[in-house]
């Protein structure tokens, strides 16, 4: 288990335990890094990890709380068993986000469409893959919580599951500044705007035309070639 996985168990563990209840305050950065004996970087790269799950939330002058002040986006189910490929995944997220989308603007409440204007945001401002695909998993599992749906929820947990334990074609990603993940990345304000107003069918194209965009990103023809060098052109 590496020095990340084991900090996310221990601050896990003594959320989950009760040690710090639900709305109290962690402790400063400085004395939390003092008690798991890490250094602050490598802490705030764990509390990254756990606001994005809906664990804690963090407000700025004030400190960093259980809980999530309105809506909490759980931990993604144990699913290491499951055998998905890259392609499977993607035709399985065209067919069913877009309705998925679709119902979050009917159903999405004040808090949910609040921390998916975070989610938004904080996807946008990445500077890496890493910090960007983070957010992005976490945006549309909040997509998913956001139509009140269990179903829809589990979907979004299987597809983070998935792409969280994939990395057969991060190493030959474009720039994250590059036209077509920009292309991509702009298309959230859309799909927020939509929810925001309510307009399930502008949700639905717009979740479907953010998908084509990652799917452009990450079934380019380089990256496929990249990583499977063997496979024939028609696979792509």
């Amino acid at each position: 288990m590496s020095d990340q996985q084991s900090i996310l168990k221990a601050l896990r563990r003594r959320i989950t335990s009760g040690k710090y209840p639900g709305q109290s305050k962690l402790p400063p950065e400085r004395d939390l890094a003092i008690e798991l004996d890490v250094s602050r970087g490598t802490l705030r790269k764990a509390l990254n990890v756990l606001e994005s799950e809906g664990l804690i939330w963090r407000h700025v002058g004030k400190g960093t709380f259980v809980g999530h002040p309105q809506v909490r986006v759980p931990l993604t189910l144990e699913m290491s068993a499951l055998s998905v490929t890259p392609r499977e995944l993607m035709e399985a997220r065209l067919m069913f986000e877009p309705v998925i989308a679709a119902r979050a603007a009917s159903a999405a409440t004040n808090g949910d469409i609040e921390f998916i204007t975070k989610c938004v945001v904080k996807a946008d401002e990445a500077t890496s893959w890493e910090s960007f695909e983070l957010w992005d998993r976490t945006l549309h599992r909040a997509i998913a919580a956001a139509t009140q749906n269990s179903v829809c929820s589990i979907f979004l947990d299987i597809v983070n599951k998935t792409r969280e334990n994939d990395d057969w074609s991060r190493t030959q990603l474009p720039p994250l500044v590059s036209e077509t993940p920009v292309r991509s990345r702009a298309v959230h304000f859309d799909i927020l705007r939509a929810i925001t107003t309510r307009n399930a069918a502008e949700a639905a194209r717009c979740m479907r035309v953010h998908l084509e965009r990652v799917r452009e990103v990450y079934f380019s023809e380089e990256v496929i070639l990249e990583n499977y060098p063997d496979l024939p052109r028609s696979v792509k």
